[in-house]
């Protein structure tokens, strides 16, 4: 598919070049180990980078390659030329004929497009396919490589090299194979000869990786040296030094890692070529840890389990990263207050380095929330004033990343009084610092090959166990390990624990707008709350009841719907009371189906007068099945009298309706 993409690509600027320079050392990352089809690939990138070269040669633009910015193109071209130039030599090469008449040409100089050709063909004729597509591979990449040699010649004259920072990938390796008889409550070490690990266990790792009915276990301890690629990032490269830590057996299980569930498993790392060191007086660096190499002296507690304070001797030579990471904070009034922050990840281990201070300050670390100026003033953790090398550790022991914070204060004996600013005696103070991130990591054989990363969720730094030039880490996992260390930037966070308050009248305004407008809102809705809607009808039922002589009385019947979803009508309901001398009496509720009086969450109260009807009564409800609804819900209906104060039933009964049509 990349081969059928690059086939419609005639690139002609210098830009152009640059990124197939980039593409050709990416995919010769990505494909390896790389076989026939792939150099074949590899060889198709760079024709078309040639192809682009002779663009800008015809063009007369080839000497801006050798000026900024485009210099790094330059390098890249070279690199290119480098690896290819390698990997033509290690490629089988073709029969003697093609070969003879391949070398007579070159060295005699008339090595051109035509002998390409014909070499070509004569290759295209054999009937082994086999051989054919060795010889292709073989003829086009050295023939490529040898016209990228030819347009390299400005770069050449101007002496230019690859970038050999890291495309070399040299491994040193160191095994051993130790054998040990299980016992009770015994401790272990496995130091490997070339002196870089030193691996601690105990039986109860040996009685949990042990084979059944077996009492002696055999472990394999390989210690492997090499030198990092070139695509790795330089401020977060891992260490150049590997561990690996496998039981042995008959059959090779080194792609696998054990979790281990009652034990753990230590090792110490040494930072450094430890074999050379001592054989000369002269500072060696050995890649990017070279720089960061602790002698720890002394261990001091400032506080829970996973803070610590250590003094180091510190390297004079710092590099570039560590420059770039270096922090100044400078500290006026006693009052004042100085923070920092960054995320610390799971697992991992920050160290902040003091190398110079002015002044004796006061350090409080502290994950999550941003720490108090009373928990500043509480902490243990001293810089000493003229200090070079102090350090204090902070362990993240939780499973997810937190954020880690740092306060700085100038030390003061007695309490400060926060209202009047102090200045510094013999200030101000200064103080320089930089964040140092340590890890321990593991790697993932068990996931997906494309998938496998370091992770150090199964291991971490240790804060009380120092050897010099070394680092120690504890691991619940059995396999490959590497630690490392980088530095990272500070993000300062703006605080001042004694700044005083202004009054603000806009916002002051603005608050008071608002709460006067939600407080009568609020009252709003206490007034009006669950009042339902009610209409009341007044009926005179005593001219209708001359004949008899008992006295008037006002009955008050409530005719609640409720809310529910057919709790309103627009149909007539006709209301029938019967007295206990079995008089009727009759009320019909008549509604215009525009204007409703029966909607939902409405009380409609009839008032009667009258004579005949007393409490108790009977009721019957019914309604027409007329209008929208064919069906009502009577939520409830009450009779009261007033004279009396009486009710049917109890004062708190509920009568529920359902009418339906005419029932």
């Amino acid at each position: 598919m990349l081969l059928r993409a690059l086939k419609g690509i005639y690139p002609q600027t210098r830009v152009s070049l640059g990124k197939l320079a980039n593409l050709t050392l990416t995919l010769a990352h990505r494909l390896k180990p790389i076989d026939a089809k792939e150099q074949h690939l590899l060889a198709t990138v760079v024709k078309i980078m040639n192809n682009n070269f002779q663009r800008l040669y015809h063009n007369d633009m080839i000497y801006l390659l050798i000026e900024q910015p485009l210099f790094d193109v330059t390098q890249a071209c070279v690199t290119v030329y480098h690896m290819m130039n390698r990997m033509c030599k290690e490629t089988p090469l073709p029969p003697k004929p093609i070969y003879v008449q391949y070398q007579l040409a070159l060295k005699s100089g008339k090595l051109v497009k035509g002998v390409f050709d014909k070499l070509w063909a004569e290759i295209n004729n054999f009937d082994d396919e086999q051989d054919k597509l060795r010889s292709l591979t073989w003829l086009k990449s050295t023939w490529e490589t040898q016209r990228l040699f030819h347009y390299l010649g400005y770069a050449r004259q101007h002496g230019l090299k690859a970038d050999t920072s890291g495309d070399s990938f040299y491994e040193g390796v160191a095994l051993e194979i130790q054998c040990f008889s299980i016992e009770r409550d015994q401790s272990y070490k496995i130091e490997t000869s070339d002196s870089m690990h030193r691996v601690f266990f105990s039986s109860a790792l040996l009685k949990e990786v042990k084979e059944n009915n077996k009492d002696y276990i055999c472990l394999k301890v390989v210690s492997i040296k090499r030198e990092l690629n070139w695509w790795y990032p330089e401020e977060k490269q891992p260490s150049t030094i590997l561990l690996s830590v496998r039981v042995f057996h008959y059959e090779e299980h080194f792609n696998v890692e054990t979790v281990l569930k009652n034990s753990e498993i230590s090792f110490t790392t040494f930072i450094g070529n430890v074999e050379n060191e001592s054989s000369s007086n002269m500072p060696r660096t050995t890649g990017l840890n070279s720089s960061k190499r602790l002698s720890y002296l002394g261990w001091t507690s400032i506080g829970d389990a996973s803070t610590r304070a250590a003094i180091h001797s510190y390297d004079a030579t710092v590099d570039s990263k560590h420059i770039n990471c270096h922090e100044e904070g400078t500290i006026i009034k006693m009052q004042d207050v100085r923070m920092y922050r960054i995320m610390l990840e799971e697992k991992t281990m920050l160290a902040v380095r003091f190398i110079s201070s002015t002044h004796k300050l006061q350090v409080l670390l502290k994950t999550e929330v941003q720490p108090l100026f009373s928990d500043i003033s509480k902490s243990l953790c001293i810089v000493p004033a003229n200090s070079r090398n102090k350090t204090f550790l902070l362990r993240n022991n939780c499973m997810q990343g937190k954020r880690a914070y740092m306060a700085v204060r100038v030390w003061e004996k007695s309490p400060l009084k926060s209202r009047l600013k102090t200045p510094v005696l013999d200030g101000p103070a200064k103080f320089d610092f930089v964040f140092e991130m340590r890890s321990c990591d593991y790697w993932l054989y068990s996931l997906p090959a494309d998938e496998q990363h370091w992770a150090h969720d199964g291991c971490y730094p240790s804060l009380d166990f120092g050897v010099k030039k070394g680092m120690h880490c504890t691991c619940k996992i059995l396999g490959t390990y590497t630690s490392y260390v980088y530095n990272v930037p500070a993000i300062m966070v703006p605080v001042n624990p004694y700044a005083k308050v202004e009054l603000n009248l806009i916002i002051l305004l603005f608050y008071l707008l608002i709460t006067s407008f939600l407080l009568i809102w609020l009252l709003w809705f206490y007034l009006y709350r669950n009042i339902p809607i009610s209409k009341t009808v007044v009926c005179q039922m005593v001219d209708l009841e001359d004949d008899s002589a008992r006295e008037v009385h006002d009955l008050l019947i409530h005719v609640k719907t409720g809310g529910r979803v057919n709790a309103e009508t627009t149909s007539s309901v006709k209301l029938s009371l019967f007295s206990t001398q079995h008089h009727e009496m009759q009320f019909t509720l008549v509604q215009d189906p525009e204007h409703l009086d029966l909607q939902r969450n409405t009380t409609y109260i009839l008032w009667l007068r009258t004579r005949d009807i007393r409490v108790p009564t009977k009721i019957a409800v019914s309604h027409n099945n007329a209008g929208r609804f064919p069906s009502w819900y009577l939520r409830r209906i009450e009779v009261n009298d007033v004279q009396t104060q009486e009710t049917p039933g109890t004062p708190h009964a509920h009568i529920y309706f359902m009418a339906e049509g005419q029932d």
